[in-house]
């Protein structure tokens, strides 16, 4: 299970003391994170995603089991929604490419270029923005 090999890892615990209640507490809220995320497999790469962010966030002082796993959700919460703004910014700017396409050389086509560059540079922003 990733969580335990996390916490057994001193340098990913650095800079806090966790006692054996504070362990359980993070592990009762990793567990209830992977159940309402729906990953039933502990070693596949999102459970130690999740394991990571958990931690992350008990290092800033969460105990609460209930709170933690709250939180974790919200992070995954706010990722969903900005890959979800990528995808659809990136088929705007493909349908921007494909009229263009379509069009003569001119103005129009000039300005449906430019729209799907713009297209293009906000679903960059929104990748940045939502994987930090």
């Amino acid at each position: 299970m990733p969580i335990h090999a996390l916490l057994d890892k001193k340098h990913e615990t650095r800079g806090i003391v966790l006692s054996p209640k504070d362990i359980t507490a993070i592990v009762a809220a990793y567990d209830q994170a992977l159940e309402r995320l729906k990953v039933p497999d502990r070693k596949a790469p999102m459970a130690l995603l999740v394991a990571k962010s958990t931690l992350e966030l008990a290092k800033e002082g969460e105990r609460d089991p209930e709170r933690l796993c709250e939180r974790v959700m919200f992070l995954y919460r706010v990722r969903a929604l900005y890959d979800r703004a990528t995808v659809e910014y990136r088929q705007l700017a493909r349908d921007c490419h494909d009229v263009a396409r379509s069009r003569p050389s001119g103005r129009n086509r000039t300005v449906l270029l430019d729209m799907a560059r713009e297209w293009d540079r906000l679903a960059d922003q929104q990748e940045q923005v939502g994987h930090r």
